[in-house]
């Protein structure tokens, strides 16, 4: 947990990527041969847990994946939200799969023995360091972003600004139940860092903060906030990396991007299978055929994720290659937040909203 994660973990990586053999079994997956295929029964209905279901995202995984003969319900969610259910079904558990929690989330869930041990068959085409190497493995990295309307006058230049009278209410903080705003504030803390403070934030850290979030608007459940974006009634948010890619093809827009000196929060997302999964062989081939080359470069040019598949990366529209480029990650001591981050989403919710 203590690297860092950088993009150019994952664009270092673009070498030319293993052919996978194509599937003989008449409606299982083509995409990659699955180690396990013999074995697997695709009448049977695999429940996935995601944090990364939304905007479409989870109507297209299903009705792709059903072409390649798997049947899946996926439960979408915050990743604290996922995360929280997961452990909360410990002894009576549902979900066969996983995928999209950052590796904060995943430790949570590895640390309660709760993960099986699989390495996939395209383990080898990615840099496993970003994941454990044991039972999680990545599959996307995100970083996270303000982004503004760009007919705006003077737009913010840096997160200070948003502390500016003329931005009260003017700008979207997302819910902190979600994994993006929970990163984006240890990111916060991270600049603030003072491991004497109240939980490792300095007094200066946490003014900053509470005047952030007192001067902002907090995402509400359901809300369309990127529309108020691109109609300019609430001209900045908090963004993920896919969804300024994905919201700029259907809105029609281009978005501002604001580059800190400090850089901007990266967070890598994973894959893997619960240990109690009632189909271990049928969720072994889909996260096979889910993290292969050619459906993570699906993925990409349908929701404009930045593939840690290499193969998948390198088929990436020029705005993603732009964007990634842009963007440079922020150097965070994962350890440090994995301690504190709890505390942190706390305080802010109890004290300052």
């Amino acid at each position: 947990m203590k690297k860092r994660i950088t993009l150019a973990l994952v664009l270092a990586s673009l070498i030319p990527a293993l052919v996978f053999a194509n599937g003989s079994k008449e409606n299982a997956p083509s995409a990659a041969a699955s180690k396990t295929e013999e074995s697997v029964d695709y009448s049977q209905e695999l429940v996935i847990y995601t944090n990364s279901g939304s905007s479409g995202r989870a109507e297209w995984l299903t009705e792709r994946a059903a072409k390649e003969g798997f049947k899946l319900t996926i439960v979408s969610g915050g990743a604290g939200e996922i995360t929280n259910r997961v452990l909360a079904e410990k002894n009576n558990p549902v979900v066969d799969v996983i995928y999209g929690l950052n590796s904060l989330k995943w430790y949570q869930i590895k640390n309660e023995d709760l993960l099986l041990p699989y390495r996939p068959s395209w383990a080898g085409q990615v840099d496993t360091s970003l994941g454990d190497n044991e039972t999680f493995f990545p599959i996307v990295a995100q970083p996270l972003v303000l982004i503004y309307n760009k007919d705006m006058p003077d737009p913010p230049k840096k997160w200070d600004d948003l502390l500016n009278p003329s931005f009260k209410n003017r700008f979207t903080m997302l819910r902190l139940a979600g994994g993006t705003a929970q990163t984006m504030l240890a990111g916060l803390c991270t600049r603030f860092r003072d491991d004497k403070g109240v939980e490792g934030v300095s007094q200066e850290g946490w003014d900053f903060i509470k005047a952030l979030y007192q001067n902002a608007h907090v995402e509400i459940h359901g809300e369309d906030y990127v529309g108020s974006l691109v109609d300019g009634s609430m001209p900045v948010s908090e963004m993920w990396g896919s969804g300024v890619i994905q919201y700029q093809k259907e809105r029609n827009t281009t978005f501002g991007i604001v580059l800190p000196e400090e850089g901007e929060p990266y967070v890598v997302e994973q894959v893997g299978i619960l240990k109690s999964s009632k189909h271990p062989a049928l969720a072994k081939a889909f996260v096979d055929w889910f993290g292969s080359a050619e459906i993570q470069a699906e993925w990409c040019q349908k929701f404009g994720t930045i593939p840690a598949q290499p193969k998948a990366l390198a088929t990436a529209s020029e705005d993603v290659k732009a964007f990634a480029n842009a963007c440079k990650a922020q150097p965070m001591d994962w350890t440090w937040v994995s301690e504190h981050l709890d505390a942190w989403v706390e305080k802010v919710e109890l004290e300052f909203l």
